[in-house]
């Protein structure tokens, strides 16, 4: 199989991809440096169109755009595993969520409790090679475990 071209066929801009995404939404944003930034910006841009979208990350080093966007939460709900500075303070104002758990729980976490409740997973990859290998960055389990639970 060419897995190159079945790869360019799946590769869509941030904008493109950011229209997929639906009210009542649950969507995955990544894992620490493999978070998908510009997915997350993309959405944000679409606030006044969706509603009851929730989000789940781990550690976005970011100011997060979606929660900028909406601090009521009308539109997003903000959810991350790791609370890193620039969330801080949305979670003091009371709109970003921390979900508390212990990093080696993270793969149950995700089999017994979240196995219905990933509706679509951003991930941020490598480009793939001459050998026809793609590199999910550094938090490949955890994408691993997102993409395998979505839901089609």
């Amino acid at each position: 199989m060419e897995y190159k071209k079945e790869y360019d066929k799946k590769i869509i801009s941030p904008e493109d991809a950011a229209k997929l995404v639906k009210s009542e939404m649950w969507i995955d944003f990544g894992f620490f440096m493999g978070i998908a930034y510009l997915m997350e910006e993309e959405i944000a841009k679409r606030a006044d169109e969706l509603e009851d979208v929730k989000i789940r990350t781990t550690g976005f080093h970011l100011e997060p755009q979606t929660v900028k966007a909406d601090p009521e939460q009308k539109h997003f709900i903000f959810n991350d595993f790791f609370v890193m500075k620039q969330g801080r303070r949305y979670c003091d104002m009371g709109c970003l969520s921390h979900i508390p758990f212990n990093f080696h729980d993270q793969p149950r976490v995700y089999r017994e409790f979240l196995k219905d409740k990933v509706d679509m997973a951003f991930m941020e990859v490598t480009p793939m090679d001459r050998g026809d290998i793609l590199i999910l960055a550094s938090d490949w389990q955890r994408k691993k475990r997102s993409a395998t639970l979505q839901r089609q």
